[in-house]
């Protein structure tokens, strides 16, 4: 049943007639839309929070308190191309044939383990982490839902009593 319907039947009920008249039904109709109508005015002009929300978050930045440190590969070889300058001994030179060298320079030479970022205690310190979640379009969904549905089963909105307009 509706809103109206429900009303209808709670003045019905607290008449103790369940029997109308033509005349008492029709002003049974007027009256129960009418309070329908008041009902959701009443409503719509409340201001609602939202208690419980399930939503896709963008990150615009993530980042660390804190350094990160990662280990150097136990083997770090570059080849160094004949021609390309170095110092030796006896004064600046050149390399005359293909040869390893130290890495001053390279990539690929240091490991990092995956990271484990947290919002305290995580790798680098605490993690610092801006952005903010999309209710509707353009969000990309969420597993098994999706939130830029407007009608959805995963949002709940609560009206708190304290903050009524009126009653």
């Amino acid at each position: 049943m509706g809103l109206q319907a429900d009303l209808m039947e709670v003045i019905k009920v607290s008449m103790g007639c369940p029997d109308l008249t033509a005349q008492q039904m029709k002003s049974l109709k007027q009256t129960s839309q009418m309070q329908a109508k008041a009902i959701i005015d009443f409503l719509l002009k409340q201001t609602w929070t939202i208690t419980e929300l399930k939503a896709m978050v963008e990150l615009e930045e993530i980042k660390t308190a804190a350094p990160i440190q990662a280990d150097v590969l136990p083997s770090v070889t570059t080849t160094v191309a004949p021609g390309i300058g170095v110092a030796t001994s006896g004064g600046g030179g050149a390399t005359v044939a293909p040869g390893t060298g130290v890495v001053s320079m390279g990539t690929k030479g240091v490991l990092i383990h995956p990271i484990n970022y947290m919002k305290t205690g995580g790798q680098g310190g605490a993690m610092i982490a801006i952005g903010h979640a999309y209710v509707g379009k353009p969000a990309a969904k969420v597993p098994k839902q999706d939130t830029s549905l407007e009608k959805n089963k995963f949002t709940k909105v609560r009206l708190h009593k304290e903050f009524l307009v009126a009653m």
